[in-house]
């Protein structure tokens, strides 16, 4: 049994509650081994291990820790690595990335196979945040072990970089063959890094009530028209006329406008028959525009014509998160869990994936006595029943 398998399902998935962000997933590094003209471009090669390869076609291994090859049985090129030595010896052949500055959310993936049935590798892969090197590499704990990878078809591997406290800096990927007897060749393809915090567009709702003008006689929902003119659209309310909201009786116009970001600042008007007409117009004779700085999940304004309006909308992503509490952090002796009371298990588990102490049918605040626990990082997962809810990381003194 692969050790991976029961890790996989805590740190190696996407990040928390992701259909719920406005972020989209943006590729900040990433190697398929495709290009026949450099082949590892850019990436440290160490073959620490001195192996001698005496298989006939594999012999560069010998003085190269991984070579590219063409792998006709899985239409692709990868990076291939051996273990089989005459005499025989531990693997230690290491294979360490160009530098990659990622972001706040930032996750690595990549597929590997054992070529051989029957004949598994083994590897580890490191974060260096020092620089491109094997001691670099060493500096901090491996972030994965594979025992015995995989035969007769590729596997596609995640780590959530962010949740093992890697963001925002300069790191290098380090891929440690450290096979000790049994295997044969290892494969790796499709070395990517990605990153969830790049922001993408998020729509814009506008929302006006006209009711005060239908009764004063200034606005006929029959005949007349109200658009929105502003700052993103060059001042052209004729590119957004608003429609009416079914549910108001005609009183209420809606338009939704998509193209913006967080953080944006946007001037604009309604208008009555895109009119700039100071009988039609929102604060006529020179009145000041409205404005809107963009926040995380407000993205709905509201209005009565001709007043001031108020931004609204529920952060549902940001609310959800701030529930999960670890604290205090870093802990000595004693460390507290609170969380909502949907969550039914919490698990502590080791860097290396080792469940260390679970807790079920968690409510409120839950204490921990963790002064047997070795100094170190845990981590710390909520669960609803079998679904991930949150990861926190926890240092231990």
């Amino acid at each position: 049994m692969r050790f991976f398998l029961a890790f996989r399902k805590l740190l190696l998935v996407l990040p928390l509650l992701s259909t719920l962000s406005v972020f989209s997933q943006a590729v900040i590094y990433s190697e398929d081994f495709e290009s026949a003209s450099q082949p590892l471009n850019g990436f440290l090669l160490s073959n620490l291990d001195q192996g001698i390869v005496s298989e006939t076609g594999w012999t560069t291994l010998t003085d190269s820790a991984w070579v590219i090859r063409s792998l006709s049985a899985f239409n692709t090129r990868a990076a291939v690595a051996t273990s089989v030595y005459e005499p025989a010896s531990e693997a230690n052949d290491w294979m360490i990335t160009p530098a990659i500055l990622i972001g706040k959310a930032s996750r690595l993936s990549w597929d590997a196979v054992s070529l051989t049935a029957a004949k598994p590798d083994s590897y580890k892969v490191y974060v260096s945040t020092s620089d491109q090197s094997v001691n670099g590499c060493l500096l901090n704990f491996h972030v994965l072990e594979i025992l015995n990878e995989n035969s007769g078809g590729f596997t596609h591997l995640e780590v959530d970089l962010a949740s093992l406290g890697f963001e925002n800096q300069v790191v290098y990927i380090g891929f440690q063959l450290s096979t000790i007897g049994g295997g044969d060749k290892l494969a790796l393809d499709n070395i990517q890094v990605m990153d969830d915090s790049i922001q993408s567009t998020v729509n814009l709702t506008f929302k006006v009530d006209m009711s005060k003008y239908i009764n004063s006689g200034n606005f006929n929902p029959a005949t007349d028209t109200v658009d929105i003119a502003g700052s993103f659209n060059a001042w052209d309310g004729t590119r957004h006329i608003m429609t009416m909201d079914p549910e108001s009786d005609s009183t209420r116009y809606t338009i939704t406008i998509p193209g913006f970001f967080d953080g944006n600042s946007i001037e604009f008007k309604f208008r009555i028959n895109s009119s700039w007409n100071d009988t039609a117009v929102e604060f006529p004779y020179g009145g000041p525009n409205r404005q809107w700085k963009i926040q995380h999940g407000l993205y709905t304004y509201t209005a009565f014509y001709n007043e001031q309006g108020i931004v609204s909308g529920i952060d549902d992503l940001q609310l959800i998160v701030e529930k999960f509490l670890v604290f205090p952090n870093p802990a000595e002796q004693w460390v507290r869990f609170s969380c909502p009371d949907a969550v039914n298990k919490i698990s502590v588990l080791g860097m290396n994936g080792v469940v260390v102490q679970e807790l079920f049918h968690t409510k409120g605040i839950q204490e921990v006595n963790i002064s047997d626990f070795s100094p170190g990082y845990y981590l710390i997962v909520f669960y609803q029943n079998s679904n991930r809810l949150a990861v926190r990381k926890l240092m231990i003194k």
